[in-house]
């Protein structure tokens, strides 16, 4: 638990002295170009330090995990740590509503803009948090579950997205249980998710450094880079497309190798090694879709418009996805991912959750998922071997096209 806003040690300013030449501010103060700076040196005073903690923790026991905790980073507008820290960590831990907290962040969403749906606040939150470490697993803690429903479809959520489901007992309750059939559903599925990988295809740009650069109109920084990020996962969502997050430090690295498409939100603002990166990707193959000024995603009737529109720009490549998800009720959510040494894909169906712990419909269940099916389209070829629901373990048929 960091100072949320800023530390005042004589070992920090001296530090931040010593490598920019600048005095430190006085006190957190947001129309100041220097405490943005000053909030910048403490990020990266973090990273460097869990850097040389998890080497010499990982010298005494390499089984050794560390889990950090953020406070409002899966809502995308609170630059307290940023993306680089969840890479050089082993996992990432967050809560379960923190994907919502838009206005509680620095960078308040506009009162007079578009809300964000819940929905997509929330599994957005949870697939930044998971796809900021590379893919691997963060740990979602989730407190006031009031019944065995809501646990169950809130662990449901959770680890059909990639996450694993922490769900909190108060201490006067323990055993608790009412989250049995939670445990029982990991137990099941667990195996599934065990050792895989998002499935990468398209990956949209969470760009930490576009939205801080527009530090002193936090409206620009929603209008230009928070927005379309949003509508952009919103489209992939509704249409049950594969879709990830990719970072700034992951774009500058190359690990967009992995996708076959990019969403950029703000093209203006990519730095020299973005711009290098996206040459070497193009060149090899990749497509970039960059956001258009035309796509308005601040407001309801222009998000719409917008969603249609970059769908009919990725109609052509949508046709070769190696996964489409159709059908079933209009609020399931899909995710996906693949087991590359078992050579297994793993697909998510998930009816929303966003009801648990929250919405006014709170302790009605959603009726069971019915009616989809799954495109699998192999490069190969290749038919799956079998094909198995993975809460009931039964064998599933399947139509082979050539």
């Amino acid at each position: 638990h960091m100072p949320k806003q800023g530390c005042w040690c004589e070992y920090c300013k001296n530090k931040f002295k010593q490598e920019t030449g600048l005095d430190a501010p006085a006190a957190t103060d947001v129309n100041d170009p220097i405490w943005w700076k000053y909030r910048e040196f403490m990020n990266v005073t973090i990273e460097r330090t869990f850097v040389r903690y998890r080497k010499e923790f990982h010298k005494k026991n390499p089984n050794l995990v560390i889990l950090v905790a953020s406070n409002l980073w899966p809502s995308l507008n609170d630059p307290q740590t940023m993306g680089r820290l969840y890479r050089v960590v082993d996992l990432h831990k967050t809560e379960f509503h923190c994907g919502l907290k838009q206005r509680g962040g620095l960078m308040k969403m506009p009162t007079e803009g578009r809300g964000i749906p819940h929905a997509v606040g929330q599994v957005v939150g949870f697939v930044v948090s998971r796809d900021a470490t590379g893919g691997r697993p963060p740990h979602i803690w989730t407190p006031r579950l009031i019944n065995e429903t809501e646990a169950l479809y809130a662990t449901s959520g959770m680890v059909g997205h990639g996450c694993i489901a922490n769900l909190d007992q108060a201490d006067t309750k323990i055993p608790r249980m009412d989250f049995k059939s939670s445990h029982e559903l990991g137990d099941k599925v667990s195996k599934y998710y065990a050792g895989t990988m998002p499935l990468r295809w398209l990956a949209i740009h969470f760009s930490e450094h576009a939205r801080d650069s527009y530090w002193d109109d936090h409206a620009k920084a929603w209008e230009n880079v928070l927005y379309p990020i949003y509508g952009a996962y919103e489209a992939m969502m509704k249409n049950h497309l594969p879709v990830n997050f990719i970072t700034d430090s992951q774009l500058e690295d190359g690990l967009h190798d992995w996708y076959k498409l990019l969403f950029i939100p703000d093209r203006s603002k990519l730095t020299a090694n973005m711009h290098n990166s996206l040459a070497a990707y193009t060149s090899k193959g990749g497509t970039v879709i960059h956001n258009q000024p035309r796509w308005q995603w601040g407001d309801v009737a222009g998000c719409d418009t917008a969603i249609k529109d970059l769908m009919k720009e990725l109609a052509p490549y949508a046709r070769t996805a190696p996964l489409h998800v159709t059908g079933g009720p209009e609020r399931m959510q899909s995710d996906s991912f693949f087991n590359h040494e078992k050579k297994r894909l793993t697909v998510s169906c998930i009816y929303v959750y966003s009801w648990v712990n929250g919405e006014n419909d709170r302790g009605n269940a959603p009726s069971p998922i019915k009616g989809v099916s799954i495109v699998l389209r192999s490069e190969s070829g290749v038919p799956p071997k079998t094909v198995i629901e993975g809460v009931s373990g039964k064998e599933l048929k399947f139509k082979h096209h050539d």
